[in-house]
């Protein structure tokens, strides 16, 4: 069941990110409560460039997207 929620928070992020080639604010929610994914670890990128979603599971990228990038998130919870 996590495993689910978790592909489908990430294939929302992906979409949402792939769109976008600059600076931006992003937010990770639990697709099936909606509610914010508070500290997630997000790596993307080659070589790997991370960051940390705060309580509000807000974060920000800055970087240019390619289709061969990787977006990976992670938490525990």
């Amino acid at each position: 069941m996590k495993a689910t929620v978790l592909q489908k928070i990430l294939l929302f992020i992906w979409r949402t990110v792939i769109a976008y080639s600059s600076y931006g604010q992003y937010k990770i929610i639990d697709a099936a409560t909606r509610e914010p994914v508070p500290f997630a670890h997000i790596q993307w990128g080659h070589p790997a460039n991370g960051t940390t979603a705060d309580i509000d599971g807000q974060f920000w990228l800055d970087t240019t997207w390619t289709p061969q990038d990787t977006l990976v998130v992670s938490c525990i919870g």
